[in-house]
């Protein structure tokens, strides 16, 4: 009976810091989280869930609501009405985030409470945006290095012609051009790379003097 005991206290120990730890979770997660019961009251939630569903007017309110919003209510209903249809996202006004809510039964009865989901819809565009540009980086660094074969070969030939003996001014003019673009091109392909590679930034002195009168005989 007594190695019983001790070990009853030492489950009861282990669930009660499960507990503890999930609770902490959820309280940390940036996704909020709503438990209501099938009218609708509100039995719990997190403190993202508490953010997101103030309004802008109880800024300095922190007891968390004891009921839905009413938008918020309405997706609900539509919800119950068909689980497959994707809601709109609403928010309180132009300037507070895009929320989008997605519900799901705690048991499969229809009476069980119910299981509510917020994502701020601008964190989640943020996050493809920042996949985009991820993808559209690897894409420019590969074009990049494609340029640079045709590229080379157009330098290598413009230095050739430039030794060509009969050239007339006007001809190395244009030869001069074709080699000083051929350095341009290079240059914001080298530029193009090291931004593809995300590597540190650091300063640089400019004489601009010297490069404003590069840049206007090049322009």
């Amino acid at each position: 009976m007594r190695l019983s005991a001790h070990l009853a206290a030492a489950q009861a120990s282990s669930i009660l810091y499960l507990e503890q730890l999930n609770q902490l979770i959820i309280k940390r997660m940036r996704t909020g989280i709503l438990v209501v019961d099938p009218a609708g009251a509100v039995l719990t939630s997190n403190d993202a869930a508490h953010r997101m569903l103030r309004h802008p007017s109880d800024a300095d309110d922190v007891t968390p609501a004891a009921v839905l919003p009413v938008v918020l209510r309405k997706q609900l209903d539509l919800w119950r009405q068909n689980a497959n249809r994707r809601l709109p996202t609403f928010g309180f006004s132009k300037s507070s985030p895009q929320i989008q809510a997605n519900f799901a039964f705690l048991t499969p009865s229809s009476e069980s409470s119910i299981l509510i989901f917020l994502e701020d819809s601008s964190q989640m565009i943020q996050r493809v945006r920042q996949m985009k540009l991820a993808s559209l980086g690897r894409l420019t660094a590969s074009i990049a290095h494609e340029i640079r074969n045709p590229l080379g070969a157009i330098s290598h030939a413009g230095q050739l012609l430039d030794e060509a003996p009969a050239l007339a001014p006007a001809e190395k003019r244009l030869v001069e051009i074709i080699l000083n673009h051929c350095a341009r091109v290079n240059n914001i392909i080298e530029d193009v790379l090291l931004m593809s590679r995300q590597r540190q930034e650091a300063s640089e002195s400019v004489n601009l003097r010297d490069w404003l009168t590069h840049f206007v005989e090049n322009y």
